[in-house]
């Protein structure tokens, strides 16, 4: 696990430290040593349970007496709706070097359990800022996402001449898949050509899904030449690709290059074009030209 949050303790201390990260933390949290939600273990038991003997970081405070701390580890799991573990929090040192009593220990199950919602919550509205921009199934950039990113591109190429290309493609019978086998066929399908989609390009280029089983993407700094190697590289890679049913994909590409007209939606309407024609003549590829 992951230190996303240290308080009194330095991470250096803790880097490289299994016991502190918890790597295992089934094996720690054994119903035998829980109290009000808590698990508190004696340091030697943990040590044994992770197979650690002499751990990278050990608990500095040390009391007196049968209630004294003594490089215990007192461990807070912090668990989702699904009661799936998606953290633990580690308490020590505590300053009265005790044992904590069962009201401390009602105070950090609370803490924790606050700790837990604040959490869910922040992943939640990531999530819904995520998705204005991105399609859920896919995870690929939206159309709203699109728009912005073509309007850009076109206002760059109209003003300072920067190249990209435009492509559009459409997954090849895929409404076929779908009355045959399913949508939840169908969305797997679209999910595996996502992917190919997304391994294909550059950092600097964008993949959205404009809708059903339209794709769009930009790729910046790309004439004919360049575009072309992308797309050879897609259809290999959807073609590749086997659907629930053992259905091969296969997609129709049209490519409109910057400088075709300099308006967004009159460059989409040409690569659109372009592609059902490649559709239609079943050559997988086709360039939009200009208007006569």
């Amino acid at each position: 696990m992951v230190h996303n949050a240290v308080v009194g303790r330095k991470r250096d201390e803790l880097r490289g430290s299994r016991s502190a990260e918890v790597a295992l933390p089934a094996r720690l949290l054994d119903p035998a040593f829980e109290v009000e939600g808590c698990y508190l273990l004696p340091g030697a038991e943990g040590r044994e349970r992770l197979g650690i003997e002499r751990p990278a970081y050990r608990s500095a405070r040390k009391g007196r007496g049968p209630h004294a701390w003594d490089q215990h580890w007192l461990l807070v799991p912090l668990h989702d709706r699904d009661g799936v573990l998606v953290g633990v929090i580690w308490a020590d040192q505590p300053e009265d070097r005790l044992l904590p009593s069962a009201e401390r220990l009602q105070a950090l199950r609370m803490f924790a359990n606050q700790a837990t919602t604040a959490v869910a919550s922040a992943a939640a509205f990531e999530e819904m800022r995520f998705l204005a921009d991105h399609d859920p199934l896919t995870r690929l950039g939206n159309r709203r996402a699109f728009t912005r990113r073509l309007a850009e591109d076109v206002h760059r190429a109209t003003r300072y001449g920067q190249r990209f290309a435009l492509v559009v493609l459409d997954v090849d019978g895929f409404k076929a898949l779908n009355d045959l086998h399913g949508h939840l066929a169908g969305d797997r399908a679209l999910q595996h050509a996502a992917e190919v989609m997304r391994d294909q390009v550059r950092r600097s280029d964008c993949v959205f899904r404009l809708g059903g089983d339209e794709f769009a993407l930009v790729l910046e700094e790309a004439g004919a030449e360049e575009a072309a190697m992308v797309v050879d590289r897609i259809a290999a890679g959807i073609a590749a690709v086997r659907a629930d049913s053992g259905m091969l994909l296969r997609a129709s590409f049209g490519v409109a290059l910057a400088g075709l007209t300099d308006d967004p939606e009159g460059l989409l309407s040409a690569a659109d074009a372009a592609m059902y024609e490649a559709k239609r003549a079943g050559a997988g590829i086709r360039f939009a030209t200009a208007p006569a």
